[in-house]
C-alpha cells in the first residue's frame, strides 16, 4: 500500500495515467478543487482518490443553524436604533456588531476586536447579533444570578465565536470533501461527497476519517483474499471453514506518503 499526495488534479492524473500506462482516465473534475489537498492511496486493486473542494453553493449561515441566533445589518443608525429599543423591550441578549472590510470581511462583538486601521476599514455598531434562543434562556438564568451586566458579558465569547465562523462563511471558506474509489483502469467505482464544511480544519478532518474507512475497507479485502489463498494452496478445509466464519479483521498499518 501507498499513499502519494499531490498539488493538483493534473499532476495525479498524469502520475496515474503514466503509472498504469492508460490515457483518458480517473475522471476527476479540477473544477473547485483546493490545492495541496489531494492524496492518492494505491491499495490492492484499487485507487482511492480523496481531495477537498470549495463548495460553490453553501446553504446560508443563520438560516441553516437555529443554534447560530440572528444577524440584523442596518442602512443607518435609526433602524439599529429602533431594532435594539425593540429587544429592550423584550428583555432579549443582543450585542452591537462591528465589521472590518478590507479584502475579507470579519464580524465580532463591538469593541473585542483590535482591528487595523480602524478609521477607514471598520463599521463600528453597524450590526445587531442576537443570540439563539439557548443562550438567552441560559442568559436570563445567570442574569437574576449575577446581574445583568455580568450575564451579558458572560456570552461575549459563545457570541464572537458564532460571529467568526458567520465571517469564514462571508468569505468563502466553506469546503466539502471527495473520497472516490476506482479501479486500476480508472473506472470509478464509487464516489463519496459531502458539503457545507465551515473552515477547511474540520473538512480535512472528517475527508481523512473518511478516506481511512475506504482504505482500511480494501486492505482488509486484500489480507482476506491472500489468507484464502494460503490456505486454499495447502488444501486445509478445516482452517478455510474457520476463517470464513472469523469476522476478525487485520490491523491496517500506515501507508507510506510521498509528497508529489
Amino acid at each position: 500500500m501507498e499513499q502519494n499526495e499531490f498539488r493538483t488534479v493534473s499532476a495525479a492524473k498524469n502520475y496515474l495515467e503514466e503509472k498504469f500506462e492508460i490515457e483518458s482516465a480517473f475522471d476527476i473534475s479540477e473544477h473547485g478543487v483546493v490545492e495541496d489537498t489531494l492524496s492518492v492511496t494505491e491499495v490492492g486493486d484499487k485507487v482511492i482518490i480523496a481531495c477537498l473542494k470549495y463548495d460553490q453553493d453553501p446553504m446560508d449561515y443563520f438560516s441553516n443553524d437555529d443554534g447560530a441566533g440572528e444577524l440584523f445589518q442596518f442602512r443607518n443608525v435609526d433602524e439599529r436604533d429602533s431594532k435594539a429599543k425593540e429587544l429592550k423591550k423584550d428583555k432579549k441578549l443582543f450585542y452591537l456588531v462591528d465589521k472590518y472590510d478590507h479584502s475579507a470581511v470579519h464580524f465580532s462583538v463591538s469593541q473585542t476586536a483590535n482591528y487595523p486601521d480602524q478609521r477607514w476599514d471598520v463599521s463600528h455598531g453597524c450590526a445587531i447579533y442576537v443570540p439563539c434562543d439557548y443562550i438567552q434562556s441560559e442568559y436570563k438564568k445567570l442574569a437574576k444570578k449575577e446581574g445583568v451586566e455580568a450575564a451579558k458579558s458572560h456570552f461575549i465569547k459563545d457570541s464572537n465565536s458564532v460571529l467568526d465562523e458567520y465571517s469564514n462563511w462571508c468569505n468563502g471558506e466553506v469546503y466539502g470533501y471527495s473520497v472516490t474509489v476506482f479501479n486500476k483502469k480508472g473506472e470509478e467505482i464509487n464516489c463519496d461527497e459531502c458539503w457545507g464544511f465551515i473552515g477547511q480544519k474540520y473538512a480535512e478532518e472528517e475527508k481523512k476519517s473518511v478516506e481511512k474507512h475506504y482504505v482500511d475497507k480494501e486492505f482488509e479485502a486484500v489480507q482476506e483474499k491472500k489468507v484464502k489463498a494460503t490456505l486454499s494452496k495447502n488444501k486445509n478445509p478445516a482452517q478455510m471453514d474457520l476463517f470464513e466464519n472469523n469476522d476478525n479483521v487485520v490491523a491496517n498499518p500506515p501507508p507510506k506518503k510521498k509528497k508529489m
